[in-house]
């Protein structure tokens, strides 16, 4: 089975990105993830308004028990602050489209899971153009293959 990725962002309510408490928990939240042996991948992309880039936390989650592991660590780090948030998107649409933002400090699992399972499923397919449809071939009888054209000037 190929590893599916989920991105994911740590949140600390009232606090930007670069916040010194916010990163010292994203750094608490990447190191129980590799303990728990749950592969994380630290991409960086450009920062929209702002001349610098920041970096996108990616899991890449091979099976059942990659998920189970990731549920339940993503569960315990929300559990310690209640202004904790964890927002989770699609690592192939990181447009927003699929964008999840998970709060609170008693969240359940099966939120968790729920959130993490939508994130996972394929992509659906673009919708296809219809084909056109074929004219038929119009064919002449035999008897009039060799008849004048009535409809073109000048041929008699």
């Amino acid at each position: 089975m190929r590893p599916s990725e989920v991105q994911f962002a740590p949140g600390l309510a009232g606090l930007p990105r670069d916040h010194s408490a916010l990163l010292l928990a994203e750094q608490e939240l990447r190191d129980d993830l590799r303990e728990a042996g749950v592969p994380v991948e630290e991409r960086r992309t450009v920062a929209a308004n702002t001349k610098g880039w920041h970096t996108d936390l990616v899991l890449s989650l091979g099976g059942p028990a990659a998920v189970a592991g990731a549920v339940k660590i993503f569960q315990v780090w929300l559990g310690r602050d209640r202004r904790r948030s964890l927002t989770v998107v699609r690592a192939d649409r990181p447009d927003g489209s699929t964008e999840v933002t998970i709060h609170g400090e008693a969240v359940s699992d099966e939120t968790i899971r729920a959130v993490l399972a939508n994130a996972l499923q394929p992509a659906p397919e673009p919708p296809q153009a219809p084909e056109p449809p074929q004219t038929p071939e119009v064919r002449q009888p035999p008897e009039l293959a060799g008849a004048p054209d009535e409809e073109t000037p000048g041929r008699q």
